[in-house]
């Protein structure tokens, strides 16, 4: 948990020591008497900031260092608000003339002596604060070096616990009752071992945990027990450690042993000699405590039989009913185990609890993956090294997908006679992940031996050496024993690039069929592993369809052999399984909970399917989705975790437009530039980060192939919100919500159907967010520190909310986005010095006020929509708006507008609609501010509607063209070709012309951008002409999207090498030559004929890429 506050923390802290430092620097002399304070604060929260950073690197840290931290939080936010109001209060203080400036600041001393004093004294309260904060770091040892324990070792307690077992999923059921049988079973009296085998860790933890409980919890059968996990990279004298502790031997018994009481005098001195014990003593003490007792000791995850081998011996044998319980993934453990114990209860060991498995034992869904990864395992045309990498979110079924595999007959057949399967996990050491695959490889002494000198292992066994070697000798020992040989190594759960790079280097290609499989939750991780090598193997896993997981639920849930479900229930397990939305992991956990209540009622399943959240956090059974889910969360990078805890604002299944919540981001400070890069850049880096995890789930896309829309899997959203909730991140206020918030309230999101209670304090709100029409907030003085003020889609009829609007002097982002009631904005929109970002798309705002050009920082001017289809009514004064990045779409009256707009050097997207009463002399404003934004512009839009020749203008930029053009859109006549300066257009990326009545010879001179990727040909872009449209052989090298509307085209052969989408919309126009376009993989035809659209489907069905078909709504049209 401690990572989780870190990364916003940090941001905070970087903002307040920014204005810090400007009031210390700027506004020392009306601070007089306080610098000592403000420099006080700051390095505590340099300080402060700094330890945050390294708290994500370290392990087992309890509440404390989370409270501390949402303290350090909370300092950081209040020290903000205070200097943000007191900048605001104190207002500016130059003047030209020094006589007047003097006499303004002898008058500004004394109007502001309140502001001055209450700074003075917030601080003074926030150095208290910082003080106060700082010492109880000390107090509670939250130091970064005084982090002790072995750190590699965690044990779950489950006997602290104390709630009566929950029983496993019905598939479960004899399993359990057996295993519980043969435990107890007095005709056993041997110790007896009990192995619990499969894939799926999770399904074998709980098995293993809902036995050990029933019988720790419902009899005094055993005297002493004990649950250890065992994590990958622990030392056998830490697990022996672990045991003793949680066998509760005490310190009597452990000076009994060691006969030396001077040393026991407190429980430091225990754990230093426990420390400073070798395997042998620790083994003793271990087999002492037991001998003569009756005891149950549950080993999780003994993933490799060196870890069985080098414990075994601390278990004395008898015969008074002791029981060992192993779960395990691989069956060599569970031979070794009844090697050594040959009296173990060995028909047990065939139990495997797969996670997405039906009666059957077969997981659901599982055939198909499976045979097309042993397809490609055993490809014979693939000689070289091949990496397949199995990616997707957590709880999809990779690792469960990679053994089924790993385990299938034609694997294990004798096609790989080198094959292994190596756990990697989040918290790895290479060193020890090499070392593992050497002792699961059986690599022999003497092969060890030809790596390093023979004087340095004489004697030795292969622990011993092993332990010495360093990482270059363990890649050499195993790149020498796997040379000449087909090998498979499985690398379960890779996180990092870093991992792969390493273990890379210890496989050789010898070009005879050897295979590595990748299991991952990373996209980037994937194409690295998959792309190192000749072909790219990659599996995306998907969710599992709305068939499939009702099959799988039904047969958790209900009786065979039918496994129906009762019609009463229907309508709420279709609920629960669209939460769940085909993720396996939460289908199988939420299933085995509901299979196990007494009654299987409506009533009961709806309070689990509408308090899902508060159960995955309260409710044991379901405690493993959020842990496997956390791992994703936990796993970011200290900068995208508030990125992500961001998305708690919006609600289940709310489709999230991409730039907005980009804008947003900004807006609130979680992105800022980075070494040269904008902060939009940034954002859009950070948000593809969280894609590439498979934490962000795309819905929509351009033709590009961009996200255009997201959302998160409501299952995950649940973790988000609960992180959230923890964090004080965001105050979520819905139809579930009772009370009022306990926390400082600061980003407040208003879901349908909620309430504002009176008694909530809102004067900390950093940004607010309605979704729905119910606005129960109307006088925005109560939320004067408000960053973010999202109403989109609001379409309430009382727009009076917004005469309050000047009061938010810290607003950077305004979105009034669909707001149809909306028809003009007040004149105080011109008293928010900070706003950014104003998004009036969509709202019927045909003009805009004069005061609008006061916003000297407005980066974003967004508009267009049912409001203003010809364009945006501007006021003269806009070239005072230096900021602008983005303008439009705007009118081009009147001509001062036009003039002004060429001195907004930083924009970079300008949209410009005209009509017919567009003068001449307007054109020729345009004209001169084109030429003057030439080093700026990136996307330009010219739209005229009035049929004239206006977007000719065009040519005259001959001496000054937008060179650095992404991306352009006209809609108008040009004349007969392109302007000569299109050549140069060397960045274009997306053009689409209408109406622009080209002759069919400007093709060409679209052919030979090198950038264009897309291109949209509307109605009229080009000349009907006797002959069709041309697209030649040779041209328009990348061109991957192509739209034809209302054009007769041809495709001549080995032309357009490089589409992939064709878009096809017209009437009696014909299409030829599309079976030319080799690489096509998808069409997208709206034909209003029919024998047209039969002919063109008949020959994309023959096209050698079998393209997919998406015929649309074909109603004649009357354009």
């Amino acid at each position: 948990m401690e990572a989780l506050a870190v990364s916003f923390t940090e941001s905070t802290a970087k903002s307040l020591l920014g204005k810090l430092g400007h009031i210390l620097s700027q506004e020392a002399g009306l601070l007089s008497g306080v610098e000592d304070d403000i420099q006080y604060i700051m390095d505590e929260v340099e300080s402060m900031a700094s330890f945050l950073r390294i708290l994500p690197e370290r392990q087992g840290q309890d509440h404390q260092v989370t409270t501390w931290m949402k303290q350090v939080r909370e300092i950081a936010y209040d020290a903000e608000d205070s200097i943000d109001m007191f900048k605001h209060r104190l207002g500016g203080l130059r003047h030209r003339n020094r006589f007047i400036e003097f006499l303004i600041n002898a008058y500004h001393l004394l109007r502001t002596l309140k502001a001055r004093r209450s700074i003075a004294t917030d601080l003074k309260k926030l150095k208290l604060r910082a003080h106060d904060v700082s010492e109880r770091r000390t107090r509670y040892f939250l130091t970064s070096g005084n982090h002790s324990g072995s750190g590699s070792v965690a044990t779950i307690a489950p006997k602290s616990s104390d709630h009566h077992p929950d029983v496993q999923p019905r598939g479960n059921h004899w399993d359990k009752n057996e295993l519980i049988r043969r435990l107890i079973e007095d005709n056993q009296p041997k110790l007896g071992v009990v192995s619990i085998v499969g894939v799926a860790n999770e399904a074998r933890k709980d098995l293993a945990m809902n036995v050990y409980q029933t019988l720790i919890f419902t009899s005094d059968r055993f005297q002493a027990h004990a649950w250890i996990e065992i994590p990958r990279f622990s030392t056998i004298e830490e697990l022996l450690r672990n045991l003793i502790t949680e066998l509760s031997i005490s310190k009597q018994q452990i000076r009994e042993f060691l006969g030396d009481p001077a040393q026991l005098t407190d429980e430091v001195g225990v754990k230093r000699l426990l420390i400073e014990m070798g395997k042998a003593e620790l083994m003793k003490m271990i087999r002492v405590y037991l001998d003569g007792r009756r005891y149950l000791i549950v080993l999780d995850n003994v993933y490799a039989t060196n870890v069985w081998n080098g414990i075994k011996l601390a278990f004395p044998g008898g015969k008074n009913g002791s029981r060992l319980v192993v779960t395990t993934h691989d069956k060599k453990v569970v031979d070794d185990c009844f090697s050594h114990y040959h009296h173990s209860i060995k028909e047990m060991a065939k139990f495997s609890p797969d996670e997405s498995s039906t009666n059957e034992n077969r997981p659901v869904g599982i055939d198909e993956p499976s045979n097309t990864l042993v397809g490609w395992l055993l490809a014979e045309n693939q000689k070289q090294l091949g990496v397949i990498s199995i990616v997707g979110s957590g709880g999809l079924g990779k690792t469960t997908l990679a053994m089924t595999v790993y385990q299938s007959p034609d694997i294990t057949g004798g096609h790989f006679p080198a094959r292994t399967s190596i756990a990697v996990s989040q918290s790895y050491k290479i060193e020890t992940l090499l070392r593992t695959m050497i002792r699961e490889l059986s690599i022999s002494v003497e092969e060890i031996g030809r790596v390093i000198p023979a004087a340095e292992h004489d004697n030795d066994g292969v622990e011993q050496i092993l332990e010495r070697m360093d990482e270059m000798e363990l890649v050499k020992t195993i790149n020498n024993h796997l040379q000449r040989k087909r090998y498979l190594i499985v690398l379960d759960d890779l996180w990092d690039v870093s991992a792969w790079d390493s273990i890379r280097k210890a496989l050789p290609d010898q070009r005879n069929g050897s295979r590595v499989i990748v299991t991952t939750r990373n996209e980037t991780v994937a194409n690295t592993c998959s792309s190192s090598l000749n072909r790219q193997f990659i599996y995306r896993i998907t969710r599992l369809s709305p068939d499939k997981s009702r099959q799988l639920f039904c047969t958790r849930v209900f009786e065979g052999p039918e496994y129906t479900c009762p019609s009463h229930l229907k309508k709420i397990m279709d609920d629960i399984l669209k939460k769940c939305d085909g993720l396996p992991l939460a289908i199988v956990t939420i299933a085995g909970l509901l299979a196990n209540k007494p009654e299987k009622t409506r009533e009961e399943w709806s309070k689990l399917h509408d308090h899902l959240g508060f159960e995955l956090e309260t409710n044991a059974s379901l405690q493993k989705i959020n842990r496997i889910l956390r791992l994703s969360y936990n796993d970011l990078p200290y900068h995208l975790k508030p990125c992500l805890l961001y998305l708690s604002i919006f609600p289940e299944d709310y489709e999230i437009d991409r730039k907005r919540l980009v804008r947003r981001w900004i807006a609130e400070g979680i992105v800022s530039r980075r070494r040269g890069m904008s902060a939009e850049a940034v954002a859009e880096t950070y948000f593809q980060e969280l894609v590439d995890r498979n934490l962000i789930l795309p819905e929509k896309f351009g033709d590009g192939g961009k996200v255009k829309t997201c959302r998160v899997h409501d299952i995950m959203l649940e973790v988000v919100v609960s992180v959230s909730m923890e964090e004080n991140f965001v105050t979520v206020l819905n139809k579930n919500s009772i009370g009022i918030p306990h926390d400082k309230i600061r980003r407040l999101a208003l879901h349908e159907n909620s309430t504002l209670e009176d008694g909530i304090y809102l004067s900390q709100v950093r940004s607010f967010t309605l979704f729905g029409n119910k606005l129960l907030l109307k006088d925005y003085r109560k939320m004067m520190m408000l960053r973010v003020l999202d109403l989109q889609g609001y379409e309430g009829r009382n727009q009076n909310h917004l005469k309050n609007i000047s009061k938010l002097f810290l607003l950077n982002y305004l979105s009034l986005r669909d707001n149809r009631f909306l028809h003009e904005l007040p004149d105080s929109i011109g008293d928010l010095p900070n706003l950014q970002f104003l998004d009036i798309r969509g709202a019927y705002i045909k003009k805009l006020p004069n005061a609008i050009v006061k916003l000297k920082r407005l980066s974003h001017l967004l508009a267009g929509g049912y409001g203003h289809p010809y364009g945006l009514e501007f006021p003269k004064g806009v070239g005072k708006m230096k900021t602008l990045q983005e303008l439009g779409p705007i009118y081009i009256d009147p001509s001062d507008v036009l003039q002004e707009i060429g001195k907004l050097t930083q924009l970079r997207k300008l949209s410009v609609y005209f009509g017919s009463s567009t003068r001449d002399k307007n054109m020729e404003h345009l004209r001169d501010s084109l030429g003057k934004l030439s080093n700026c512009l990136r996307s330009l839009t010219l739209h005229d509607f009035g049929g004239g020749h206006g977007i000719a203008v065009l040519d005259g930029l001959a001496s000054s063209p937008p060179s650095l053009l992404e991306k352009m859109s006209l809609l108008g006549t040009l004349g007969s070709k392109l302007p000569t300066w299109f050549e140069s257009l060397d960045r274009i990326a997306k053009i689409t012309l209408e109406r622009t009545e080209l002759k069919h010879e400007a093709i060409e001179a679209l052919a030979k951008l090198p950038s264009l990727v897309q291109l949209r040909l509307k109605h009229g872009s080009f000349k009907q002409e006797h002959h069709p449209l041309p697209f030649r052989c040779g041209g328009f090298a990348v061109l991957n999207v192509l739209e034809i509307r209302y054009h007769k085209v041809s495709f001549q052969e080995r032309a357009l090498q490089s589409l992939r989408l064709l878009k096809v919309d017209c009437n009696d126009e014909g299409i030829e030559g599309v079976q030319h376009l080799s690489e096509l993989k998808e069409a997208h035809l709206q034909i209003r004929n029919d024998q047209l659209r039969e002919r063109l489907k008949s020959t994309l069905e023959k096209h050698i890429k079998k393209p997919k078909m998406k015929v649309l709504n074909s109603k004649r049209s009357t354009y």
